[in-house]
C-alpha cells in the first residue's frame, strides 16, 4: 500500500474537536499529526503513530518552553495503545486507504483474469478451428481415397491375376497391381519393388477379360524396364 504524501483533514470534524481549545494547543496537535503521517510506513504498521517519548514529542512541537504545561492538553486529542500515541482520525483514514488499495488490487486482478480468460478463449477457438480444418482435410483425403484406387497394392503371388476395376485397365506385374499407364510408370520408376527376371507374367485385366503376357524385367537406370515378346521395350514415361 502506498500512502499519499499528505493527510486530508476532515476540517468540519477537526474544527468541532478543537472548539474552545487554545490556539497554541491546536497548533501543537496539527504539528504532531503532520509528523505522525509523514513518518508512517504502511508496510510496518497499519496506521500512523508517535512513540511515547516526551522529549521527541516536545521536539516535534518545535521545543515549546511550556511543554510541561501544555503536554496533557495536547495528548488529550490523541489515543494511546501499546506505548504508542496516535490521532484517532488517522486510524480511520489508514483503514479507509487500505480498503481503497484492496479494492483497486481486486479490480486489477479481475481485469487480469478477464484478459487471461480472453486469451485462453482465443487460443481455444484457434485450436478448435485448426482441429476442424484437420478433420476436413482428413475427410477429403478419405473421400479421395474411396474414389480412386491406390496405384500400388500389396504384393500378391506372381502368377495371380489382379482384381478388375470397372472401366479401367488393370495390370499385374510380379504380384503388384497398378491401374493404367500412370500406375505402371510409377511401378517401373520404383528402385526396389521389382526384381530383375528373365521371364515373368504381366497381366492385363479389363472389362473384356484377363490377358497374360510373358515379359522380361531388367534394370534401367534407377528403375526398371520391360521387354515384350515382340522385342518392344517399355520404360517409365516411355
Amino acid at each position: 500500500m502506498k500512502k499519499p504524501n499528505y493527510h486530508h483533514h476532515r476540517y468540519a470534524n477537526f474544527i468541532a474537536d478543537m472548539q474552545g481549545v487554545p490556539v497554541h494547543i491546536v497548533g501543537a496537535v496539527m504539528l504532531l499529526t503532520a509528523h505522525a503521517w509523514m513518518r508512517w510506513n504502511p508496510e510496518q504498521h497499519p496506521f500512523p503513530f508517535l512513540s511515547n517519548d516526551d522529549e521527541l514529542l516536545r521536539k516535534l512541537c518545535d521545543y515549546p518552553r511550556n511543554w510541561h504545561r501544555m503536554r496533557d492538553a495536547v495528548l488529550a486529542k490523541f489515543a494511546r495503545e501499546d506505548d504508542k500515541w496516535f490521532y484517532p482520525p488517522h486510524r480511520e483514514d489508514a483503514l479507509r486507504l487500505a480498503g481503497h488499495y484492496e479494492r483497486k488490487d481486486a479490480k486489477q486482478k479481475n481485469r487480469t483474469e478477464k484478459a487471461v480468460t480472453k486469451e485462453e478463449q482465443a487460443a481455444a477457438k484457434q485450436k478448435a478451428q485448426e482441429q476442424r480444418e484437420e478433420a476436413e482435410q482428413k475427410a477429403i483425403k478419405t473421400l479421395n481415397g474411396k474414389t480412386s484406387e491406390p496405384e500400388l497394392d500389396t504384393q500378391r503371388p506372381w502368377d495371380e491375376a489382379p482384381s478388375p476395376e470397372p472401366g479401367k485397365l488393370v495390370r499385374g506385374l510380379q504380384g503388384f497391381r497398378v491401374i493404367g499407364a500412370p500406375g505402371l510408370d510409377k511401378l517401373l520408376k520404383h528402385p526396389t519393388k521389382l526384381k530383375e527376371a528373365a521371364e515373368c507374367l504381366m497381366w492385363d485385366v479389363s472389362d473384356t477379360g484377363a490377358k497374360k503376357t510373358t515379359v522380361k524385367v531388367f534394370r534401367n537406370g534407377r528403375g526398371f524396364a520391360l521387354k515384350m515378346p515382340n522385342g518392344q521395350t517399355i520404360t517409365a514415361d516411355g
